[in-house]
């Protein structure tokens, strides 16, 4: 898998993981504690995972709660999870993912025609090789 790939959130949302141990999709927040982001444009039970050429639309969302959000990124090792089946597809122009193949996350990680992809929830943090904080060098 020569592309990196990533999961664009906020900070708010990087605390509960780290607090839980996982990353959860929206609905394994409490209360009101989720703050939007590209997770409430999938399918409950996935989390949006992007090609690092098509992350500018997932920031933006990740700051549309509240302008004063720092945004994030958290780098993944998909290998852990390549032969699981999932979506992939494209970021279309109005920002949604359109649902384009249904294949292993290997396949779909090495396709041309694929910038997203939907990870089934929760993964473990152990996926996580970097988290990457707006306006800071990467962090192990």
């Amino acid at each position: 898998m020569s592309k990196k790939w990533y999961i664009a959130t906020n900070t708010e949302n990087l605390t509960h993981f780290i607090d839980y141990g996982l990353i959860i999709d929206e609905q394994g927040f409490t209360g009101k504690s989720y703050m939007a982001d590209a997770m409430q444009d999938v399918p409950m039970g996935y989390i949006p995972c992007f090609a690092e050429g098509s992350l500018f639309p997932a920031l933006e969302k990740a700051k549309q709660d509240d302008k004063n959000l720092s945004c994030c990124l958290l780098e993944l090792d998909i290998k852990q999870i390549a032969e699981t089946i999932s979506c992939g597809g494209l970021v279309q122009a109005d920002k949604s993912i359109g649902c384009q193949q249904n294949n292993s996350i290997d396949k779909l990680a090495n396709s041309e025609d694929i910038n997203c992809i939907l990870l089934p929830a929760p993964l473990p943090s152990s996926f996580i090789k970097k988290v990457i904080l707006q306006g800071n060098p990467p962090n192990k």
